[in-house]
């Protein structure tokens, strides 16, 4: 078995063994959209003391440019695989 690394929390730098958390909501994306990976301190930080609601309005810049990343990304794959597809007729 493969020994887990620590890596560096996308918020807060800390090298830690992250946490996974989706952006958009794992209901409505069944757990596809983008994922940013916390430290457990961050991670709990963002959701303690605070609503469903509220939770999903706070670092919402930090929210909207990992969602544009993600987004960017999956037009580009979208748009080679159907340039795949198109150039093997």
């Amino acid at each position: 078995m493969a020994k887990r690394e620590k890596e560096n929390c996308e918020r807060c730098g800390t090298p830690a063994y992250l946490h996974k958390h989706h952006v958009l909501p794992k209901s409505i994306f069944l757990g596809l959209g983008p994922v940013i990976k916390l430290c457990p301190n961050c991670h709990e930080e963002y959701h303690a003391e605070t609503s469903r609601e509220e939770a999903k309005n706070t670092d919402k810049e930090f929210h909207e440019n990992r969602f544009k990343k993600w987004f960017k990304s999956f037009l580009l794959f979208l748009v080679i695989g159907a340039m795949l597809a198109w150039l093997s007729y």
